[in-house]
């Protein structure tokens, strides 16, 4: 019969939780899980130290399974917010049982490897726990990923050396391909090619000027006055400075024309008059967008505007018949002039 104090050691998340220490088995012994064809979660074979040895017949395949847990840093999946465990084979892991009878074993993290780890894994041959490659057939080892270790010893990257030999450069021809005849190699027909060139400040400053046509709604109220559908300078330099910032660059100064752009606008006078209606629905649909309004002309009295002559907004406001679009036969037998005011 079992006394209290063994229900306790026994009990989930009880007072008896089991730490152990382990390593994670070759890739190729649960290439399902790791591959991500079959299986579920961050999970690793783990030959766990004193359940596993060297002289035991259990193979790699048949060791724990150990859930990897994720920092609050990590993700979980959820609203699509997840980073990789970076565990590999050879690794040596920390991690608990966390049900009785070493049941659920989870990996806490993870010990760094050494610069020594290759070195005893060629001294110990083929013991089930020596240190090993964590380089597989999927991930090679690159310039410097040889070099399998973490630490305050840093990696070491390849540099050039100082007495390697230089070649002559007879066998190139020179940009130009003139031989090399003129008296500047004929680098003077390449952009920078001359010494005078290559000065510092010799390149001319990025322009800090921004340049943009004003937009539908440009005003010069303070923007604690602007309306709806309105917009300033100040409004347009908050938005290239956010843009700027995402795009880590440095924002430009907003450069507003006086005058609004005029689109480039299809002909009304093609001798089709379908043609023309119908290119002049387009044009009042462009004119709209760039100056607001509906598009189209207007009198006011015997005051006539176009969209982008002054005034032209307040005329629209001062109007009490607008035409609708539909008003305009696509036999062009009605057209705006149709209407005053």
């Amino acid at each position: 019969m079992q006394n209290k104090f063994d229900l306790d050691n026994q009990s989930f998340f009880g007072k008896g939780v089991e730490f152990w220490l382990g390593m994670i088995v070759s890739f190729d012994e649960q290439r399902s899980q790791v591959s991500g064809e079959s299986g579920w979660g961050w999970r690793y074979k783990v030959r766990i130290i004193g359940d596993y040895s060297d002289n035991d017949s259990v193979e790699d395949k048949d060791v724990h399974t150990a859930v990897a847990l994720l920092p609050s840093t990590s993700g979980t999946g959820g609203a699509g917010r997840s980073s990789t465990v970076k565990l590999t084979q050879g690794d040596v892991v920390f991690g608990a049982f966390l049900v009785p009878n070493n049941g659920f074993p989870v990996i806490l993290g993870a010990l760094g490897r050494t610069p020594d780890s290759a070195k005893k894994a060629a001294e110990n041959g083929d013991s089930k726990l020596a240190p090993k490659s964590g380089m597989t057939k999927e991930k090679e080892a690159g310039l410097t990923e040889s070099q399998e270790f973490t630490g305050q010893s840093t990696v070491e990257t390849p540099k050039l050396k100082s007495t390697g030999e230089q070649g002559s450069g007879k066998t190139k021809s020179t940009p130009t391909g003139d031989g090399g005849e003129s008296e500047n190699k004929g680098l003077e027909k390449v952009e920078g090619g001359l010494d005078k060139e290559n000065s510092v400040d010799a390149l001319p400053e990025p322009s800090r000027i921004k340049k943009v046509d004003q937009p539908v709604g440009f005003t010069d109220k303070a923007t604690e006055d602007l309306e709806v559908g309105e917009t300033n300078q100040e409004v347009l330099q908050g938005i290239e400075n956010e843009r700027a910032l995402l795009d880590g660059q440095e924002p430009r100064k907003i450069e507003v024309s006086k005058t609004k752009k005029k689109p480039n606008l299809l002909s009304t006078d093609t001798g089709n008059a379908r043609k023309d209606n119908r290119n002049a629905r387009l044009n009042a649909a462009a004119l709209k967008d760039r100056y607001g309004g509906t598009g189209y002309p207007i009198t006011i009295g015997d005051k006539f505007y176009q969209p982008w002559d002054p005034g032209y907004a307040d005329a629209i406001n001062t109007a009490t018949v607008i035409p609708a679009a539909n008003e305009f036969a696509d036999d062009g037998t009605s057209s705006w002039d149709d209407y005053s005011f």
